[in-house]
């Protein structure tokens, strides 16, 4: 009888304990096709590495194309927990990461690697906490520079009087007025037909967006130098990462290093580099670099971009100048 009691009791104990933890599904939207070489060199494996660190506790799964957010709604649905990641550029949030954008202004690097080290380095000094109170970075990138790229070569490389520019946002829209052009805004889709239809006469772009887009058809004469760029990343929702077990965070946080950004700053070097390679038949296209004496006078003509922006940005003067030394110091290779 008491082994019957004894046997009764342990079934109920056993009935009473909880089942074991399922792994958290978490969805990432990569806002590209599978096949995208951003995805297949960097967030797939990256992807993987996490998924094999974090079994039992969660689960990544891509998610591709714009099903289920795309580039414009891509923080609400990271916020409304739709998607728990997401990869971004801050270009689609006016207003939200005015400090983050320091990497923007023209001149400070020809380097996407050296810029996504220090755009990370200057974020893990808090400087940029205000502007990431609602999201944890995994992954900061940097596009590559942009560069001139004309329909035809131009008469004269030294200014861009009465030259019809795609420039989009408003640091290249004040670089091309500041040379002399005219502004054009338009999504990225819509250069090809533009210029081949000669709406526009050049577009500010960088050499990665070459091939997706297969602007080397409808451009021939390529003017090479660093007018700025846009910065993104690769995001979490900070309310659904603190409702994590410590245990997922801390695979998450090992995962969100300097390191694994500065694999993202390399592929987009990479990425410049390949889009260079289809201008490299001389019989289509002239490629040349921006002379050093011209380039002194855009910087002198440019000068406001950044003065504008340190006054117009909280403590604009102090983030410019901790990024400057940041690029120096990573440049170094410190």
């Amino acid at each position: 009888m008491k082994t019957t009691w004894l046997a009764a009791l342990a079934s109920l104990a056993l009935g009473a304990a909880p089942a074991a933890a399922e792994e958290v599904p978490l969805k990432l939207t990569t806002l590209a096709s599978p096949d995208f070489s951003g995805n297949t060199q960097v967030l797939l494996p990256w992807i993987a590495k996490v998924n094999g660190q974090g079994k039992g506790l969660f689960k990544i799964e891509p998610i591709f194309g714009f099903a289920v957010a795309n580039h414009g709604n891509y923080y609400d649905r990271v916020l409304n927990d739709v998607v728990q990641l997401s990869f971004g550029t801050t270009s689609s949030m006016a207003g939200k990461f005015k400090k983050t954008n320091v990497v923007g202004l023209p001149f400070l690097t020809d380097s996407s690697e050296v810029a996504a080290v220090a755009l990370y380095r200057l974020y893990k000094t808090g400087t940029l906490d205000d502007e990431f109170d609602q999201v944890v970075p995994m992954m900061l990138f940097v596009f590559p520079q942009t560069m001139l790229h004309y329909r035809v070569e131009p008469k004269t490389i030294e200014s861009l009087n009465g030259l019809k520019v795609i420039a989009v946002g408003k640091v290249l829209g004040d670089v091309t007025r500041a040379l002399g052009g005219a502004p054009v805004t338009m999504q990225i889709g819509e250069m090809y037909p533009s210029l081949q239809r000669g709406v526009a006469d050049l577009a500010m772009i960088n050499y990665s967006s070459f091939e997706p887009f297969k602007l080397a058809e409808v451009t021939h004469f390529h003017l090479e130098t660093n007018l700025g760029t846009t910065p993104g990343y690769v995001v979490m929702s900070r309310a659904r990462y603190n409702a994590l077990p410590e245990a997922a965070r801390k695979v998450l946080d090992a995962n969100a290093t300097e390191k694994d950004t500065r694999v993202y700053g390399q592929y987009w070097d990479r990425a410049q580099e390949y889009g260079r390679k289809l201008v490299s038949d001389p019989k289509l296209h002239k490629v040349m670099k921006l002379p050093d004496a011209i380039a002194a006078d855009w910087h002198r003509k440019m000068a406001f971009i950044a003065d504008e922006w340190a006054r117009d940005t909280p403590n604009g003067a102090a983030v410019l100048a901790k990024y400057k030394a940041l690029v120096t110091e990573v440049g170094a290779g410190k």
